[in-house]
């Protein structure tokens, strides 16, 4: 792409223009080192010369490179450089670019706030009626944005507004890869979300099979071939076609040695979930070692993308513990960038990307924004909560738990059962049952402080964590609380009701495993059972 002269800068010289071609064209084929020589030589060339609009280029190209690699620092430092020269020039196209370019780079990083800042300058810079090469850039950048933020749904459009200017056969292959792409992550996403929406992409993404599967044959490149095989093996397996995702994804494995070490990690992790399916334990191993190697060299390990990346890969070699703890990382870090990208001051936003679509405004972004926010609270408490009684779950617990030992401070810890609980709902119903347990959890929580927790641990069984270092002081809290359950007026809920707790109680130490204290908790609740019960051990 050779940008129109300003009246501040000058036109790209013939000789150039030819080497800028030529980097870009390796840059599609996937040749990284050819593109890194040539693009590098060109800055200092365009440099010596004064060529300020072919350095421009040059950097635009690097920029693109770095991000590619997930050489994320460099992406970022040429995307300035990108910034810096167009506005020298007022050149309204290189500023889009390198927006665009640094927004991909921050998400990536994650940099959720800044990325946002990003996006909303590089919408800012976007006109229709510039170049179809331009806009393409811009919006491939947005999609892999929104896509590293979580946002898919933003992502889908984008790249759907990236395909639409895609003039040729390489830019449309590359851009309905990267749409392809990131309908199965919003296609995984959609799985446990929205099941309509899951088999809506399934359809979409199987239409599109065919003719990436076209393009690549037209473009001829190793390179191309390995993405195709990548997407359709991925998809496959989705599918259960799992004969047909073996052989494209082991095609993928040996097909293109100089590919990223994301791409080449991700295949190699397919692969091993295909072949563990197909029953190949040895195989399957085999591609989970090579994955884990990979992972180890990919820069930015706590990311979110890779956070979910080795949780997998771990759940495939049946190292579930590991696997469950990148879980973990990965649902905090997606929240966290979330609330960072939503919560970031995007202020006098009033530009068109397009056309016709993704125009926005202020006031409706903010609204979205709100919006987001409070579903993802609102997630975030749900998964912390127990649904029938309103007070923390296990999960909820075993959070308050860390952020008490966190502290370095001892505090106390208490189980408490409902006596005869199973009397009660033989006798009275399992309604009358459930009754029981939320006015036990109202009763409980009307007596507790701010700081101290009252979860559900199980069952009739809930848990009490206080943030008391004195077992004198935390015994007359439960105290309290049994007092409060049997002075409480049953029989209103049904004639003859009669509820009693017995408890449990310890006092934890700093660093003292949440399984070990819930444990010697319960064997004191169960001297206060065998006691005969309506008492508490401590």
């Amino acid at each position: 792409m050779s940008l129109q002269p300003t009246a501040t800068g000058q036109p790209v010289l013939a000789e150039t223009e030819a080497r800028l071609e030529a980097a870009r064209q390796a840059l599609l084929d996937g040749r990284y080192a050819d593109v890194e020589r040539l693009g590098l030589d060109l800055v200092a060339d365009c440099q010596a010369r004064g060529e300020t609009r072919g350095e421009a280029e040059a950097a635009l190209i690097l920029a693109r490179l770095f991000g590619n690699m997930r050489r994320r620092p460099e992406s970022i430092q040429w995307g300035q450089r990108v910034l810096e020269l167009g506005s020298s020039l007022d050149d309204r196209a290189l500023g889009a670019s390198g927006w665009a370019v640094q927004a991909s780079a921050l998400a990536e990083d994650d940099r959720p706030a800044e990325a946002v800042l990003a996006v909303d300058a590089a919408i800012r810079f976007v006109d229709p009626g510039m170049p179809a090469l331009t806009r393409r850039l811009v919006y491939t950048c947005l999609l892999l944005s929104y896509r590293a933020l979580g946002m898919f749904e933003q992502a889908l459009e984008a790249s759907r507004q990236a395909l639409a200017v895609s003039e040729t056969d390489a830019l449309r292959f590359w851009s309905l890869f990267n749409h392809c792409t990131t309908g199965l992550d919003a296609m995984d996403q959609a799985a446990w979300l929205n099941g309509v929406e899951s088999h809506r992409l399934r359809f979409e993404l199987l239409g599109h099979e065919p003719e990436l599967s076209t393009l690549a044959r037209s473009l001829g490149t190793p390179f191309a071939r390995m993405r195709y095989c990548e997407f359709a093996g991925g998809l496959f397996a989705r599918l259960g076609r799992l004969a047909e995702a073996r052989e494209l994804l082991s095609e993928a494995a040996v097909g293109q040695p100089n590919a990223t070490l994301v791409a080449r990690r991700d295949v190699q992790l397919r692969l091993a979930a295909v072949l563990k399916q197909l029953g190949e334990a040895e195989a399957a191993r085999q591609c989970a070692d090579e994955a884990l190697v990979l992972s180890t060299q990919i820069a930015a390990p706590h990311a979110s993308r890779e956070l979910l990346r080795r949780c997998e890969l771990h759940a495939l070699r049946d190292e579930f513990e590991q696997a469950f703890e990148l879980g973990r990382q990965h649902y905090a870090k997606t929240v966290h960038v979330l609330l960072s990208a939503m919560n970031a001051q995007i202020a006098d936003l009033s530009a068109r990307v397009s056309d016709q679509a993704m125009r926005l405004e202020n006031a409706e972004l903010r609204e979205r924004n709100r919006g987001l926010t409070h579903h993802v609270q609102e997630v975030r408490q749900q998964a912390l909560t127990d649904g029938l009684t309103g007070v923390a779950n296990r999960r909820g617990l075993e959070k308050a738990y860390r952020d008490l030992s966190d502290a370095g401070e001892s505090f106390a810890l208490a189980m408490l059962d409902v006596d005869h609980f199973k009397r009660v709902n033989d006798q009275f119903s399992h309604l009358v049952g459930d009754i029981v347990l939320r006015q036990c959890s109202q009763l409980m929580a009307e007596s507790l402080r701010a700081p101290d927790c009252l979860a559900r641990y199980g069952g009739e069984e809930f848990t009490v964590l206080l943030a008391e270092q004195q077992t004198g002081a935390a015994l007359a809290v439960i105290e309290r609380l049994h007092q409060r359950i049997q002075s409480h007026d049953w029989s209103r809920h049904a004639p003859g009701l009669v509820i009693t707790l017995s408890a449990g109680l310890v006092m934890v130490a700093p660093g003292e495993a949440f399984e070990h204290a819930i444990a010697r908790a319960d064997a004191k609740l169960y001297g206060a059972k065998r006691a005969g019960r309506n008492r508490i051990d401590a």
